[in-house]
């Protein structure tokens, strides 16, 4: 019987077949007319809109009237009554659980649409209380996005098809906050609620446009750019320009263009297309925060000419972020980057944080001396890729950097040795430093460990290094872990695939009594490889042991190290209470069992950590080894992807390592360690708080049990509560800090 009123159900409209849109309430109502007149209607709340329908003969139904959640303006509920309104409609129905209905309909379109964002008034008349939240509960969409497509459509009056929605309902949507747009996709017959879907999403922080017409996706996108305040990046990858800079005049008015930054990547940047775009779209945009031009083609002319608009025009001058990467052939391009450095603008407002010029295998040490020459407010600097083939000298001094990118770069013995000299002696500032994968004749390579090794000072400004992917003998390993020892204040290590435990055993001995001998150590990246010689194993158990004894590690990165279930129990000690843990990727563990990975992932959910890596690998290894056939395969496949999907939720989607993933994983990794500090700086206050607080309330209950006169102690429970946990406690410990002996001192 049920399922034949479903079918009815769905019977009533196109845009309620199953597959298209989810019922959430169906029932018989009394509909008012504009006459006061009462008939009765079956009412049907669905994810994209609410129906109102009658029944005819046969079985039949039709629709007399629907309303999507995008077009909804008020809500009023009066006695058994409620008006529910649009621009152009008005639906008034009466039920006994008009309260129940009117609000499962406001929480389905406060989720779709936030109020904030697309306005609704929702007046409730009626006396007394109602469980709210309860309500709320009957509408926990996995697929709000999804929804909001199906409400959009509504708007549009766009026939929904199963086969359409199926890629919405059956993919999580916009898993790493990106959503990527292509010809196919503008052909998409539901693009139009697609595009005004998105303009309300919040989630979505990356818009990509690929091989495709950017005129003709801003036609159809325009509301997104435009609307869609929570939109941060602007991905045009290898995109056609033609006749975009008259779109763009055509579709914005003045400073509505919202993205902060931009991205051109694989796009030909020197046609007059682009130029015309860019020149155009700069009197459109209100600020810019970042450029980047990624493998793109650009003549000197053409590259002057992007250099030129952003110097002369304001909506530049808040620029935070510049990168150039794999762009050769141009030879005076540190003269163009010195030309931004040495504006007035930005010396003024010392905004630009990053600049990057990567990949362009050419000599870039003049570049390097030329941007550390200003002051400009540069936190980190990215020559990856590139080549130092003269000594470098610092006039400025000093010369505060940051976080210095120096990866995959080509070096001389003398340019290498001039920028640690330059940190020695305090000429430039580094707190962290990038010389993964660098590029030198082996003996030189040798000397610059030597030359580390013999500064017993050590460097006091270097907190980060990251020294991966680089071959060590047996005697280069000695040397880099004598680096260390001479180097206590680093916080942050990342040593992969450098140290071969087949060829320098020793060396990895010494990197590891040098790693215990770091105290202030809080970030520790040691990640494997298919390739047993930079896998530690058991080796490594002892250190982990340690360091977990010292409750200092916030951030470690094991992956591929195979440390066994005697590791997974070393690792349990981690996320134990007390420990500052919160960051832990541990895939490739080589873990016993299915059972032990899985028990430990559990554990993992339920513990402190703020981040976990997914242990996708590891699962398959234990998978793969049951035969296809096997109905215990099945069982353990359906078994890992229901932890995996609560383990997303907890973690979220980078968690999963992947294409995606791993270039945000890669950038992060460079702020991670001031993430972490500001993180960690506001748990220790609010532990300060809470053991001020209890300070406070032990006092004042010794205070309570003293008190004689009833009155008074009426009025401290009234003043304080029975916990002694009010606001008044908070102010007390505020005035006991800031008039502390240490306070006065300082």
């Amino acid at each position: 019987m049920e399922n034949e009123l479903e079918n009815f159900i769905w019977s009533m409209s196109p845009n309620l077949k199953r597959g298209t849109a989810h019922v959430l309430y169906y029932g018989n109502v009394h509909w008012i007319s504009s006459t006061n007149c009462t008939q009765e209607r079956i009412f049907v709340v669905s994810t994209n809109g609410i129906f109102l329908g009658r029944r005819k003969a046969l079985g039949m139904s039709e629709v007399t009237t629907q309303m999507s959640y995008f077009d909804m303006i008020s809500i009023s509920i009066g006695g058994t009554s409620c008006n529910i309104s649009s621009q152009t409609e008005q639906i008034r129905i009466r039920a006994d659980n008009i309260e129940q209905i009117a609000l499962l309909i406001y929480f389905v379109r406060q989720a779709q649409f936030s109020p904030s964002l697309l306005p609704i008034s929702f007046n409730f008349q009626n006396s007394g209380s109602y469980n709210m939240k309860t309500t709320a509960k009957s509408y926990k969409s996995r697929h709000v996005f999804a929804d909001r497509i199906g409400s959009c459509a509504l708007h549009y009056g766009i026939e929904l098809f199963p086969e359409e929605m199926s890629v919405f309902y059956t993919n999580d949507s916009l898993p790493y906050h990106n959503f990527e747009i292509n010809n196919a996709i503008s052909n998409f017959m539901l693009i139009k609620p697609l595009a005004l879907a998105l303009t309300f999403e919040q989630d979505l922080h990356k818009f990509i446009l690929y091989k495709c017409n950017v005129a003709k996706i801003f036609q159809i996108c325009y509301s997104i750019f435009a609307c869609n305040q929570f939109l941060e990046r602007i991905i045009f990858n290898d995109c056609d320009f033609t006749n975009a800079a008259q779109t763009v005049n055509s579709l914005f008015d003045k400073a509505t263009f919202l993205p902060v930054t931009w991205c051109f990547k694989n796009c030909d940047c020197s046609s007059p297309a682009f130029i015309s775009f860019f020149e155009n779209l700069t009197d459109h945009s209100k600020r810019v925060k970042g450029l980047e031009f990624v493998n793109t083609t650009l003549t000197s002319q053409s590259l002057m000419t992007i250099i030129q608009t952003i110097l002369f025009n304001n909506c530049f001058h808040n620029l935070e972020c510049l990168e150039i990467s794999k762009l050769t052939g141009i030879p005076d391009i540190h003269l163009m980057i010195n030309s931004i450095a040495n504006s007035s603008w930005a010396l003024t407002s010392k905004c630009i944080k990053r600049i990057e010029v990567s990949k362009s295998n050419t000599d870039i040490s003049q570049l390097f001396m030329n941007i550390v020459s200003f002051d400009i407010g540069l936190t980190e600097i990215c020559l990856s890729g590139n080549k130092f083939m003269q000594p470098l000298g610092f006039e400025r001094i000093p010369s505060k950097i940051g976080f210095l990118d120096l990866s995959d770069c080509t070096f001389t013995l003398d340019s290498i040795t001039s920028i640690f000299n330059a940190i020695s002696n305090g000429k430039i500032c580094v707190s962290g430093i990038d010389l993964s994968r660098i590029h030198m004749d082996p003996n030189d390579f040798s000397k610059l460990l030597e030359l580390l090794a013999a500064e017993r000072n050590g460097y006091k400004s270097l907190e980060r290094i990251f020294f991966d992917n680089n071959v060590m003998n047996p005697k280069d390993s000695q040397l880099f872990a004598t680096f260390l020892r001479f180097n206590t204040q680093l916080r942050s290590l990342s040593i992969s695939q450098s140290i071969n435990i087949y060829e320098s055993s020793q060396g990895f001995r010494a990197f590891s009594f040098a790693i215990c001998q770091l105290k202030n150590l809080e970030s520790l990246y040691i990640r494997g490889c298919s390739d047993f010689s930079y896998c530690y194993g058991q080796l490594l158990i002892p250190v982990l042991r340690y360091l977990a004894s010292k409750k200092r590690i916030k951030v470690l990165d094991i992956t591929d190290q195979r440390i066994g279930d005697v590791g997974i129990d070393a690792l349990m000690i981690f996320l134990q209470k007390g420990q500052p843990l919160i960051h832990l990727k541990f895939d490739g563990c080589h873990s016993s069992s299915f059972d032990k990975l899985s028990n430990f992932c559990h554990l993992a959910i339920s513990s402190h950590l703020i981040f976990a890596s997914w242990p996708e690998e590891e699962f398959m290894r234990h998978i793969n080894q049951i035969p296809k056939y096997d109905t215990d395969r099945g069982t353990l496949v359906a078994e890992k992807e229901m932890l995996k999907s609560t383990y997303v939720e907890r973690f979220g989607y980078l968690c999963i390592e992947n294409q995606n993933s791993l270039p945000i994983l890669k950038k992060e990794k460079i702020k991670e360690f001031e993430d972490i500090q500001q993180i960690v700086t506001v748990n220790e206050k609010k532990e300060n708080d809470e053991k001020d607080m209890k300070k406070y309330s032990e006092k004042f209950k010794e205070l309570n049990l003293n008190v004689r006169d009833n009155q008074i102690s009426t009025l401290m429970t009234e003043c304080l509560g029975q916990s002694f946990n009010d606001p008044v406690l908070s102010l007390l410990a505020s005035i006991d800090r800031t008039f502390s002996l240490d306070n006065i001192q300082d």
